[in-house]
């Protein structure tokens, strides 16, 4: 186990006031891992979460007032199948202002920029991320929850599996310095995660 993940492991210890032994920490390499691990430690199985519910709201309202949606959004509706296609910028604006929490950050191929070419030992290589419009309104909410954890959890009165792993992304990607829109409860943390 490398320095990284020694810290990231104190900072989940540290935040969730746990103990990880290194028997238990040398059987947690991915985030969803982490997130079992914690909430058997700390006797969490519910699957029901008003912050969860309080951020769809939140995020169903916007979409409702700036005219994007008539009807209730659904969990599993992909927000480029929403969002208008022009000014995606001045919209994506408009919900923060208005859900008065971080959103993720667009990437390029959102806004409509090509993404940069360059040579490698002979072949082409793109710099690309997946648009997060791609994503749905569940993941929206999740990296949402992640982004804002700290304003969101009180850790001495965790109450839900949602808390948990939006704690446990939110973490991971300060600790990490990977963008919120490339951790996935798969992600391991010393493969894709880059962590040593």
């Amino acid at each position: 186990m490398g320095l990284d993940t020694v810290e990231l492991i104190m900072a989940f210890e540290d935040k969730f006031n746990v103990q990880i032994s290194d028997a238990d920490a040398g059987k947690v390499s991915t985030v969803s891992d982490v997130i079992e691990w914690l909430c058997a430690k700390l006797n969490i199985d519910s699957e029901q979460s008003e912050l969860k519910d309080t951020l769809f709201s939140k995020v169903n309202t916007a979409f409702f007032d700036l005219g994007f949606i008539t009807e209730s959004l659904e969990w599993k509706t992909k927000l480029k199948e929403v969002l208008p296609k022009e000014e995606v910028e001045k919209h994506w604006n408009n919900i923060e202002y208005l859900i008065t929490y971080k959103l993720p950050k667009l990437n390029k191929s959102d806004l409509g920029i090509l993404e940069k070419k360059r040579s490698f030992l002979g072949m082409t290589i793109f710099d690309s991320k997946s648009p997060f419009l791609d994503n749905d309104v569940e993941r929206f909410i999740d990296c949402i929850g992640a982004l804002n954890y700290k304003r969101l959890i009180d850790f001495s009165s965790l109450s839900d599996v949602f808390e948990v792993k939006i704690a446990v992304i939110g973490i991971t990607m300060e600790h990490s310095g990977v963008d919120i829109d490339e951790i996935f409860l798969t992600s391991t943390f010393t493969g894709d995660l880059g962590m040593d």
